[in-house]
């Protein structure tokens, strides 16, 4: 979408973004199957109140996780759009991005997390 308006430096700042995200949202799908085994695990051996406490384990580790990784990316945005080399107008433009990406990537996360836990359920 950036690169319709013609300004390199707003599609550097786009693709910026759009690799930290890409980057980070590995761990969630890694924790969501980890919670679909775990889930499907117990529903299998008919031990539903294991599944719910699974369930209620990964939704809360999946939950602070998230926080950490959302406050950590939104307090130390500067050094991360640093590290790729961006240029004082795409750091710019990349800044106040970051802040919305954290608010937004932190109920990406913990929806992700929780399809895992529906799939182990069936």
């Amino acid at each position: 979408m950036a690169g319709a308006t013609g300004d390199v430096n707003a599609l550097a700042a786009q693709v910026l973004v759009v690799s930290i995200g890409e980057l980070l949202l590995t761990f969630p799908y890694g924790l969501s199957l980890s919670a679909a085994a775990f889930v499907g695990n117990a529903m299998g051996a008919r031990r539903p109140a294991l599944a719910r406490s699974n369930s209620r384990i990964f939704f809360i580790f999946s939950a602070l996780i998230a926080l950490a990784v959302c406050l950590t990316i939104s307090h130390y945005r500067h050094s991360i759009i640093t590290l790729y080399g961006a240029t004082l107008e795409v750091r710019n433009l990349a800044d106040p991005t970051i802040r919305v990406f954290a608010i937004v990537f932190f109920c990406d996360w913990v929806q992700c997390s929780l399809g895992g836990i529906i799939k182990g359920v069936g």
